[in-house]
């Protein structure tokens, strides 16, 4: 192909996409449903997993690894994980760095507590004090 062809065959390209910019997209959205429902665990696997490594440089397998590590429990309330993807990842908000692996429960329950060790601490208190 000679330059004139190549400029000639960029040239209509821009055109046509210029011109039907609307159906373009739409079976490009049309496309990407299609694939998504017939991909969709996979799709949602790769997600999470990209997630992870964005946000801890974790992989799945790694994150699955800990737990196993852990003997699939939580290490705050002995909680057995019964689904890996129920199991969260515990990090240090000032810092981003990864404490372990607990369940969403513990995991709720320390961020209600800002992760504040002399507020967890007065709560362990006031636990004991009631408790008849």
């Amino acid at each position: 192909m000679t330059q004139a062809e190549k400029e000639y065959q960029r040239e209509y390209m821009r055109r046509y996409r210029a011109d039907n910019r609307k159906s373009i997209n739409e079976r490009g959205r049309e496309y990407s449903k299609r694939y998504y429902e017939a991909h969709k665990s996979a799709c949602n696997r790769a997600s999470l997993d990209a997630r992870f490594r964005r946000k801890f440089g974790l992989t799945i397998a790694e994150r699955d690894a800990l737990i196993q590590a852990q003997d699939g429990t939580c290490p705050l309330c002995g909680r057995v994980f019964t689904r890996f993807d129920r199991a969260c990842v515990d990090h240090d908000h000032a810092t981003g760095r990864m404490r372990g692996i607990i369940c969403s429960s513990c995991n709720k329950a320390l961020g209600l507590f800002k992760d504040s060790i002399p507020a967890l601490t007065r709560a362990i208190a006031y636990l004991q004090e009631v408790r008849p």
